[in-house]
């Protein structure tokens, strides 16, 4: 009987002292690419929105929002939000559509599928040849295409914002029934990273 205890204790201890020295060397592994690391708020809510996101890329995308939205005088959340929705922060995200493209050798046209909307922020093309945006680089880039994004965006601030609280469903429709939807989908994910107040104070920013 003593020895079964004793065993017991041996165990206890050698399991209390591998916690420990596990709950050490993660500490230890985090770095300042972590998300965790001095409480990097704007990677938090990025891992928050997408939960299976890599901490490094969170980290890397969360100096990008920050510095962007800045430049931008734009609401970090807002930006963060409106990525998520439009790619869950998906770099090389690209939609598709129909579309007719002519035949020389058959002199007909022909439907295919071809590429509308591009990265992350969902650039479409019309704002790439407006723009003089480099497609490739909006799909391996995260600053380029976040950057094309913001920029789009805080065109739109500057038109609507201040006849317009929904002003920034203008990113993504033009008809009031589409904003609406778009309002919507784009509120829940920021009441997920913020609280109620804050998607008011967004919309009047």
């Amino acid at each position: 009987m003593k020895t079964t205890k004793s065993n017991v204790y041996k165990i206890s201890c050698l399991a209390a002292f591998l916690t420990l020295f596990l709950s050490n060397t993660l500490m230890a592994e985090l770095t300042s690419k972590d998300c965790m690391y001095k409480k990097n708020t704007i990677c938090q809510k990025l891992i928050t929105l997408r939960p299976r996101l890599d901490h490094k890329e969170a980290y890397k995308l969360s100096n990008h929002f920050h510095k962007i939205s800045k430049k931008y005088k734009l609401d970090a959340n807002l930006l963060i939000s409106i990525a998520f929705q439009e790619s869950s922060f998906k770099l090389n995200t690209v939609r598709k559509i129909l579309g007719l493209i002519y035949d020389d050798d058959t002199e007909t046209f022909k439907e295919m599928r071809l590429g509308s909307d591009f990265c992350m922020m969902q650039i479409n093309t019309k704002n790439i040849r407006k723009m003089k945006l480099n497609v490739k680089k909006l799909l391996n880039n995260s600053a380029y295409c976040i950057e094309a994004g913001a920029k789009i965006l805080a065109s739109y601030k500057v038109l609507h914002s201040k006849k317009d609280k929904k002003w920034w469903t203008f990113y993504n429709a033009i008809l009031e029934s589409k904003r609406d939807i778009y309002y919507h989908h784009v509120s829940r994910h920021l009441k997920k990273i913020t609280n109620k107040k804050s998607i008011r104070a967004v919309a009047s920013k």
